[in-house]
């Protein structure tokens, strides 16, 4: 549904907004992803694990999904 092609979820040849994109709309996946390269000691990355993207990524969640259907406060603050 998210994703624009036919490949395995995840495909373990995805770049890092694939995974971005597992992790968010594919969570059960993401996991069972990461418990993969546990089992196996390897990073998909060369640089970052899973795991460490999923902190970052966790980090970075705005307060409000649908940001741009929010209005503008108008009380004056």
């Amino acid at each position: 549904m998210y994703l624009s092609h036919n490949n395995c979820l995840p495909c373990f040849k995805g770049g890092k907004k694939h995974f971005y994109q597992i992790w968010r709309y594919y969570p059960k996946y993401f996991e069972k992803a990461i418990i993969a390269e546990c089992n196996i000691g390897y990073s998909v990355f060369k640089d970052i694990t899973l795991a460490e993207l999923q902190k970052q990524w966790e980090a970075q969640i705005p307060m409000f999904d649908d940001i741009e259907d929010l209005r503008p406060c108008m009380c004056a603050l």
